[in-house]
C-alpha cells in the first residue's frame, strides 16, 4: 500500500475538494492518504506523530500551491530534502521558485476532474521512481547510515525492522513475527528451547534517544509474555534514565544500538 501525503492550504475551498476527491481515490487504489491536518507538527513535544514523520514515510507528496501558503511551502521542502516523489499542483502562470520548475506538475487552473486525472497519470508515471532507492540487507543498511545518512533517514521503520528480522533468521534463530494488534511491547519473537526473546526494533533520527518508557515497555511484555529477555534495538542511542533501568534488570533486557547490529550481522556478538 502507498503512503501518500497531499499538503494543501486549509482556507483554500478548490484545494479543498481536491483533497476529499483524492481521499475518495486512494480508497479504490490501496493508498494511504494523510494530510497536515491529521497530525499535530513539532508542538507540542508530546505530539503523536508530526507531519514531518508522516512525511517521512511517505512514498509520494502532493503538493497543492493554489495560495502558496506557508505550511505547504514548508511540506514540500521537508519533501525535497529527503529525496520524496513531488507532485505539485500549481498555477503555471505563477512565478514558482526556479528549483521547483524540474518538479513534475499539474496545472492549478484546470477543472477539479482533469486535476484528477492528471494526478493519476503522474502516479503511474512515477511507479518506478516511488520505489526504495536504498538496499533491503541489513549489512548494507548499516554500511549507508555511515556513508550515506540522508540515504539512511529515508528507510522506513517498517523496512529496516524486516531486515532486522531477516537478519536473526539468517544468523539461525527461529522467528515469529506478531500480529501488532495482539502484541505489546515488541515487534518479533525469538523462538528458544531455554526461554523465548523479545525484540523491539526503533528506527528513529540519529539525535533522537530512546526514552526509558521504551525500555519500561518492552520489560512490560517480557513479563507479560512469559520471556526469558527482550532486547530493545536502536539506530540511535539510549538516554541514560533509559541505560539505568536496564541496568537494574540485566538478566531481562539487553540494549543494542547499530555498533552491537553491526557486530551480530559480523558473527562477533550473540544472544
Amino acid at each position: 500500500m502507498k503512503n501518500i501525503f497531499v499538503t494543501y492550504n486549509s482556507s483554500d475551498a478548490k484545494a479543498e475538494d481536491i483533497m476529499m476527491s483524492l481521499s475518495e481515490l486512494g480508497e479504490g487504489e490501496s493508498a494511504r492518504l494523510s494530510t497536515p491536518f491529521d497530525v499535530q507538527y513539532i508542538f507540542p513535544r508530546d505530539a503523536r506523530e508530526s507531519a514531518f514523520e508522516r512525511i517521512k514515510r511517505a512514498s509520494l507528496v502532493i503538493a497543492i500551491l493554489g495560495d502558496q501558503a506557508a505550511n505547504v511551502l514548508l511540506d514540500l521542502g521537508y519533501a525535497l530534502g529527503m529525496g520524496k516523489a513531488v507532485i505539485l499542483v500549481a498555477d503555471s502562470n505563477s512565478d514558482l521558485p526556479f528549483d521547483l520548475n524540474e518538479i513534475q506538475y499539474v496545472d492549478y487552473r484546470r477543472p477539479k476532474g482533469e486535476i484528477l486525472e492528471q494526478i493519476v497519470v503522474a502516479v503511474e508515471k512515477l511507479a518506478i521512481t516511488i520505489e526504495p532507492d536504498f538496499p533491503l540487507e541489513l549489512k548494507t543498511m548499516l554500511a549507508l547510515r555511515l556513508d550515506q545518512p540522508e540515504r539512511f533517514e529515508r528507510i522506513p521503520a517498517s523496512i529496516f525492522e524486516a531486515a532486522v528480522t531477516n537478519e536473526f533468521g539468517r544468523r539461525g534463530h527461529m522467528v515469529e513475527s506478531i500480529n501488532s494488534k495482539e502484541a505489546y511491547g515488541y515487534d518479533f519473537r525469538l523462538r528458544r528451547s531455554t526461554g523465548d526473546i523479545l525484540v523491539e526494533v526503533k528506527k528513529n533520527s540519529i539525535n533522537s534517544k530512546v526514552s526509558i518508557g521504551a525500555v519500561q515497555q518492552l520489560l512490560g511484555g517480557v513479563f507479560a509474555y512469559d520471556a526469558t529477555r527482550g532486547i530493545l534495538i536502536c539506530t540511535s542511542d539510549f538516554t541514560d534514565s533509559a541505560r539505568g533501568f536496564a541496568e537494574r534488570h540485566p538478566d531481562k533486557l539487553l540494549l543494542w544500538t547499530t555498533h552491537d547490529l553491526e557486530q551480530f550481522v559480523h558473527g562477533q556478538l550473540s544472544i
